[in-house]
């Protein structure tokens, strides 16, 4: 009369586990750079917040109100946005001549705070920066200055500057 096997084989698991160690050779890096993307979003959602008050600031020339005892900075859990206090003049002094507005700067992984937390912000996007003119008609662009990699940028925001 034969035993049944029981369980696996010695062969049997090492081949498991020598696929498994494949697989997440593949899928670590391309999750790595979802985390980073997403980290990207908590940017793009504080510049989207901001908006409102940058429109109404921008109907009497300032990006930021200087009655309000509200900073021009906000902080996140990965990214540090900040409101340029004066509209760009570039293109014209009125808001007729005047395509840029605000400039809106937002810089990923703000190091390493007082207690020796880090912001825990992406290795592909730490001390990296996503500059934006907000529009006068209310939208955003991408600026020349951004040091964010192509990867990371939002589409919906994607400009001619590379």
């Amino acid at each position: 009369m034969r035993v049944a096997q029981k369980g696996f084989t010695l062969i049997e698991t090492m081949v498991v586990l020598v696929i498994i160690g494949i697989v997440a050779a593949f899928t670590l890096p391309k999750f790595y750079e979802y985390i980073a993307k997403t980290q990207v979003a908590e940017g793009i959602q504080m510049a989207t917040n901001a908006k409102i008050t940058i429109t109404d600031n921008l109907q009497n020339g300032r990006c930021t109100d200087p009655y309000a005892q509200v900073n021009n900075t906000i902080t996140g859990r990965y990214a540090q946005l900040v409101i340029s206090d004066d509209p760009s003049k570039d293109k014209g002094s009125s808001i007729e001549t005047n395509t840029n507005g605000c400039v809106v700067t937002i810089t990923y992984g703000r190091g390493v705070d007082a207690s020796g937390n880090s912001s825990g912000a992406s290795k592909y996007i730490n001390n990296q920066a996503l500059v934006l003119n907000m529009l006068y008609n209310g939208s955003y662009e991408i600026d020349g200055a951004t040091t964010l990699p192509l990867q990371y940028r939002p589409k919906s925001l994607v400009s001619t500057f590379k």
